[in-house]
Parts: structure tokens; C-alpha cells; sequence
């Protein structure tokens, strides 16, 4: 248990100095160490290789070996990228926030606000989904309380967690949101969710993700229809200068009233928006998760 602590730190004391090294350096050479970090993470990780492989191979059949291989090197070096800007995060500022992504249309989260039931924010992970929750809570002016996922080393999760709070978001447990999740809306603020992994078997529904059948979160859906809760969505798009542009859109669910048909739509629709968004640029989605791991073999 000790060393296994005394690991835990190093890898934290490691992650705080290419942070802070990432922090101070031009935008463009902290790209290029995530691309270098990217490419390591491809070479020995194997398993999350061949998981990504998998995965793109069943959901573009019909692309070559060759820009199948290109898209892998590439949601690599992205996955890179994003592991540097994040570690990166509790050495920022609100102004490098609003310098390194354009958030476009961000009224729209306000003008859902201004209808009383809260608002949902989706997204996935899609180019740098940290920066995405920070700035639409730093542009809005509005707390978001993010749903995340607790990392297993504890010292790199509180740093992680210091960034994502820094500048006013507030943070929920995945496993322990549904309260939080009702509360927050109810009192009309925001919540942001990534709706892109895999949920649990036999208690949430399925959605057709590139042809193929996706254990799919119902809870997006179920808040939204249950408390007429707008939902907006955006995904932050990498450009050339290692910049983003991301663009607010309202999900229009105006038809729908609730009811367990209904949520089974709804969900169909913010994936939908989902997949449009990767086949755009497939290269800045991680692929190296089991999305589909009730009906593929990994």
C-alpha cells in the first residue's frame, strides 16, 4: 500500500511538472508534446491499440486499411494532446481559457437558463472535452457542475478535479450524480455530461451508434423530457494552430412529451449529433474505449 502510494505520488509530482512546463509554453510546442506523448501512448499501449482498431474497422468498413491506420495515429496523438492540456489546466488562466478555444453561440446556454428548468450540456469525448465544460462555464459566467469520472490515483484526481473547478464549475461523482443531477436542475443551473461510453447493460437503453447497437446513458434524456430541461450541445474541434472552435447548438425535443418512448428517441437524437460531429473529423474521437462491448468482441 505504501509504495503503491509512493508510485501514485511520483506519477502526480511527474504529471505537475510537464503541466506546468506545458502552461508556460507556446500553444503550438504544448500540441507537439501531446502528439509526442500521443504516439508513446500507441506504441505501448497495446491493449487500447487493438481496442481502437476494433472499433474503427466495425464502424468504417469501408475506408481503407491505410486512412484507417492514419485515423488510429491520429485519436492517439489526440488523446496526447488533450492528457498535456489537462495537466496543464491548474496552471491556466480564465483569459488562456477564452484565448485557446472559441466557443461560438455560448448565448445559448444563458437563453436556456432564462426559462427556469436549468439546462443540460452534451458532449463526448471529442478533441478536448476539459477545455469544452471550462469554457462554457467561464464564457456563460454560469456554474456548471460536470459529471466525471474519479481517476484511480488519487493525487493526480485532486489535481485534475482543482482544474476543472478553478474557475467556478463545480464536480459530481458519476456513480453518485442522480441527486446532485435533479437538485442542480431544479434550481434552475447547469450540468454538463460526456454520453459517449458505454452505460450499464439491462438498465439503460441502446442507440443505433454507426450501425451498431450502443448501451446509450438514459439519464440525459430521462431529466430533459421528465423537467422540460433544455439540452445544448457542442464538441470542441482541434484547428491547426492546436486552438478549438466549438459551436453551442439547442437540441430540439419540442414534439416529445415524457415517456419511456420518448427518451428512447431523444437519446437517438443527441448520438445522432454525436456521429454526424466524428465522421466529420473521426481522428479527434478516442476510439480506444468499448463502446460497443455488449456486441463486439475486444
Amino acid at each position: 500500500m505504501i509504495l503503491r502510494k509512493i508510485a501514485q505520488w511520483l506519477l502526480f509530482l511527474l504529471l505537475s511538472v510537464l503541466g506546468f512546463a506545458a502552461a508556460v509554453m507556446p500553444i503550438s510546442a504544448r500540441g507537439k508534446m501531446g502528439i509526442c506523448l500521443g504516439r508513446l501512448m500507441k506504441l505501448f499501449g497495446k491493449k487500447r491499440r487493438d481496442i481502437a482498431q476494433r472499433n474503427l474497422s466495425a464502424a468504417f468498413p469501408e475506408k481503407s486499411d491505410f486512412e484507417l491506420s492514419r485515423i488510429l495515429l491520429k485519436s492517439f496523438e489526440n488523446l496526447g494532446i488533450t492528457f498535456i492540456e489537462a495537466a496543464a489546466l491548474a496552471f491556466l488562466k480564465a483569459d488562456d481559457i477564452r484565448k485557446n478555444i472559441e466557443l461560438k453561440n455560448h448565448e445559448a446556454i444563458t437563453n436556456a437558463i432564462s426559462k427556469g428548468n436549468g439546462v443540460i450540456l452534451l458532449s463526448g469525448h471529442y478533441g478536448n472535452w476539459e477545455y469544452l465544460a471550462i469554457a462554457a462555464g467561464v464564457c456563460s459566467q454560469i456554474p456548471i457542475t460536470v459529471v466525471v469520472k474519479k481517476q484511480k490515483n488519487q493525487f493526480v484526481n485532486k489535481n485534475i478535479n482543482k482544474g476543472r473547478t478553478k474557475f467556478g464549475n463545480k464536480i459530481v461523482l458519476m456513480h453518485s450524480a442522480a441527486r446532485t443531477l435533479v437538485r442542480t436542475i431544479r434550481s434552475n443551473e447547469a450540468v454538463a455530461l460526456l454520453v459517449d461510453q458505454s452505460a450499464k447493460y439491462g438498465k439503460d437503453g441502446t442507440a443505433d451508434f454507426f450501425k451498431m447497437p450502443a448501451v446509450t446513458f438514459d439519464a440525459p434524456a430521462e431529466l430533459a423530457l421528465k423537467f422540460r430541461t433544455p439540452i445544448v450541445y457542442a464538441f470542441a474541434e482541434r484547428n491547426e494552430d492546436f486552438t478549438y472552435t466549438a459551436e453551442i447548438h439547442e437540441l430540439d425535443f419540442s414534439d416529445l412529451e415524457y415517456s419511456a418512448e420518448n427518451v428512447k428517441i431523444l437519446t437517438q437524437r443527441h448520438v445522432a449529433a454525436l456521429e454526424e460531429q466524428i465522421r466529420k473529423k473521426p481522428e479527434l474521437w478516442a476510439w480506444q474505449h468499448r463502446r460497443w462491448k455488449h456486441f463486439l468482441k475486444y
